[in-house]
């Protein structure tokens, strides 16, 4: 086994409906293009194909885990093993099993671009003229409908990229990580007043990671330095002077780590990261964008412990004691962090 059935159905989601849907819908035109003539018309074919394009939706959603299933499983040797024979096949032509997964996120954009040109170029005397309007039309709504999920399918390709090319990190990909911001920064040391050696920051919706890219002939690889973990992490603009006459800084104070001195176990200093911007502007979009992501980890947190807490609360409730009023004004007032919480965790791998 190369992989789980579980992990199968993660890498592949709905790969198997796409494909028919797509056989279906060429055959169509196919058997179309058999009789065709100077007042044949397609438009019908394509509005017999447009409903099933939802299968998309599908796919977009459930990108994000296929990818980072596919990069968790291309580090297993039984699974890397198996690749690197099957991309040895010639009907590939250079194709791999990642490009592949990825081929279709390329696809709507395709269609628009295809049928927009064909109801530009068709006579407006063409039988199918008005039809073929009403094509491009309503695939132009559905590229705007998917837009969204298009544009997160891109960040997650970039974060991809990114943990490929990383080096040294110890952390993996997961499939709620998506790529924030990033940028050349610098950090500051207090004591010293003086400024460390520039890296290249990138700030997840989890981290905030620090590396020194690194160009290996044609490859660059990145150097992982260190990164922040941003729950209950606190940031803010510092003035010059706050910064040892330094402009352009923010402080990044990390939360407290550590167990209580009830447990005899002590409880470290916040890690504090200074770092030079470069600008008042650049300083505010990284503040702004920090601030954003750890409000949000602060809220998924929130939510997983109310979560924990009910939990609990109903492990130690007697069995087949009725809900009291109490209990059930948390159960309530938790739904709504339970949602945010499916929301934003999505599947881990």
């Amino acid at each position: 086994m190369v992989c789980t059935e579980r992990e199968f159905r993660w890498l592949f989601g709905n790969f198997e409906e796409l494909v028919h849907m797509h056989r279906l819908t060429l055959k169509s035109l196919q058997e179309r293009l058999r009789i065709w003539g100077p007042t044949q018309i397609l438009s019908d074919v394509f509005q017999a194909w447009f409903p099933n394009l939802d299968c998309y939706r599908t796919y977009l959603n459930n990108y994000a885990v296929a990818l980072t299933t596919y990069e968790r499983l291309a580090r297993y040797q039984p699974f890397k093993k198996f690749i690197d024979t099957a991309h040895k096949e010639k009907s590939l032509k250079g194709s791999s099993l990642l490009s592949l997964i990825q081929l279709p996120v390329g696809c709507i954009d395709r269609y628009v671009d295809m049928i927009t040109k064909l109801a530009e170029s068709t006579p407006s005397m063409h039988p199918d003229y008005v039809g073929l309007q009403k094509c491009k039309l309503w695939i132009q709504q559905f590229q705007k409908s998917v837009q969204e999920k298009l544009l997160d399918a891109d960040n997650v390709d970039q974060v991809l990229m990114i943990h490929q090319a990383l080096v040294g990190a110890p952390f993996s990909v997961r499939a709620e990580r998506r790529l924030v911001m990033q940028g050349q920064l610098s950090r500051v040391v207090l004591n010293t007043r003086s400024m460390g050696e520039e890296r290249h920051y990138m700030l997840f919706s989890d981290l905030l990671v620090f590396v020194r890219p690194k160009v290996d002939g044609k490859v660059t690889r990145l150097q992982y330095k260190g990164h922040l973990v941003l729950e209950r992490a606190r940031v803010r603009s510092l003035t010059k002077d706050e910064a040892g006459g330094i402009a352009h800084c923010i402080e990044i104070v990390s939360s407290f780590s550590g167990v209580d001195n009830l447990n005899t176990t002590f409880i470290a200093a916040p890690t504090v990261h200074i770092l030079y911007v470069g600008s008042d502007a650049e300083r505010e979009e990284w503040v702004s964008k920090l601030e954003k992501v750890i409000a949000n980890l602060d809220k998924i947190a929130a939510a997983k412990h109310a979560q924990a807490t009910r939990r609990m609360m109903q492990s130690r409730a007697p069995r087949g004691s009725l809900t009291s009023p109490a209990s059930s004004t948390m159960s309530s007032s938790n739904d709504e962090s339970s949602s945010i919480t499916r929301e934003s965790t999505s599947y881990t791998n």
